[in-house]
């Protein structure tokens, strides 16, 4: 593959047989080096999702295109408590950021939830310690082995627009 390739499109096997459609995407931090303590850069989500970066718009091609409801399958923020590759970020600056991206309400200097992903309606969180032979140690992904992480994921995902079901 090369960056002129359609990612996505060939894996696509027609409306007749999906009835969701979604995506994973972490945040690995921020260079070619996976595996470093990274805070995440305020566009990084929206360059992920085809929203002013290289890659299509996910959302807009599949999800509005194919009029199906969106899901992101799984995403998490890398942290390595070792700080083993580098970075030297804390875990909940790391995972705060990409919190605020990925459940965005309210900031209109990045994609929000209901003016770029109408159609998302569905978010998962990785939350777990993985070994990763991508960084070559074990990656905690989770949002409660920090309070400070967990306290404000509880707060941004109570807001009633995530809560669709009694």
């Amino acid at each position: 593959m090369t960056d002129s390739d359609d990612p996505y499109t060939p894996y696509y096997p027609g409306d007749d047989f999906e009835d969701w459609v979604g995506l994973c995407f972490y945040h690995w931090g921020n260079t070619a080096d996976l595996g470093r303590n990274d805070v995440p850069p305020p566009e990084k989500w929206g360059e992920a999702n085809g929203i002013g970066g290289p890659i299509p718009n996910f959302h807009d091609v599949f999800a509005v295109g194919h009029d199906k409801p969106m899901m992101i399958a799984e995403t998490a923020a890398l942290y390595d408590p070792a700080d083993t590759n580098g970075g030297g970020a804390a875990e909940a600056d790391i995972k705060i950021a990409w919190i605020d991206q990925v459940y965005n309400l309210n900031d209109a200097s990045i994609p929000t939830l209901s003016d770029a992903f109408p159609m998302l309606k569905a978010i998962v969180w990785f939350s777990n310690i993985t070994f990763e032979s991508e960084a070559g140690v074990n990656i905690d992904w989770t949002l409660t082995s920090n309070q400070e992480v967990n306290d404000h994921y509880r707060k941004v995902v109570a807001d009633p627009y995530f809560i669709k079901a009694p």
